[in-house]
């Protein structure tokens, strides 16, 4: 059963096999480029420790490099990257195409291999499946919550008839205002002293 709780430790398992790996490059980006997240390994590679996002992703790319969309066509490519301080390297990357942003992960580092790759995938749309099953139940929540009727504050009523007035100024019978206005629902019967008032037979002399 898909639920918030299961939700989360898919969550916590993303970041702890992606984010903290050293073992490969992993940068979560927009359509335009902008860096949104990033794994250890790319901070490590690019020779810095602060945070990465909002910057570009071609701002770390050779100059060749720069049209990020184009390179994303072939779905995989050599990119060279400009580490900070350091001299250029040549790492083979592979673009994952979500809904909204786009991911880069690169080879395993010294091995390649796309092991990391099909496993990220497979997290990836875990996630995304996930997600969108949150979002519709969330939806069929609050639809549910606008269908409940709730009958509060002070209700006009005859004190003989006992019919209720309504917004329009229109008395109606108990049973048809609640109805209405309630997920109540009625099945009539009869009280003990109403069949002996009303139904008894008279004893004969």
């Amino acid at each position: 059963m898909i639920n918030e709780s299961n939700f989360t430790v898919m969550s916590q398992l993303f970041d702890r096999v992606i984010f903290e790996s050293n073992r490969f490059l992993y940068v979560l980006f927009a359509q335009d480029g902008t860096i949104l997240r990033c794994n250890k390994g790319f901070r490590t590679l690019m020779n810095t420790n602060s945070d990465l996002t909002g910057l570009s992703v071609t701002s770390f790319l050779s100059n060749e490099q720069h049209d990020i969309q184009a390179i994303m066509k072939d779905k995989s490519a050599s990119l060279q990257f400009l580490p900070h301080g350091g001299n250029p390297l040549t790492i083979r990357c592979y673009f994952y195409a979500m809904e909204e942003n786009n991911i880069l992960i690169s080879e395993e580092l010294g091995n390649s291999s796309n092991t990391i790759l099909n496993s990220m995938s497979k997290i990836t749309n875990d996630l995304t499946n996930l997600s969108r099953q949150l979002q519709r139940k969330n939806k069929e929540l609050e639809k549910a919550q606008k269908e409940i009727k709730v009958l509060s504050g002070f209700i006009p009523i005859c004190s003989y008839c006992k019919k209720i007035r309504d917004d329009q100024g229109y008395w109606n019978r108990l049973e048809k205002y609640l109805t209405e206005h309630s997920e109540a629902q009625f099945s009539h019967s009869i009280c003990p002293k109403c069949k002996d008032e009303f139904f008894s037979v008279p004893e004969k002399t």
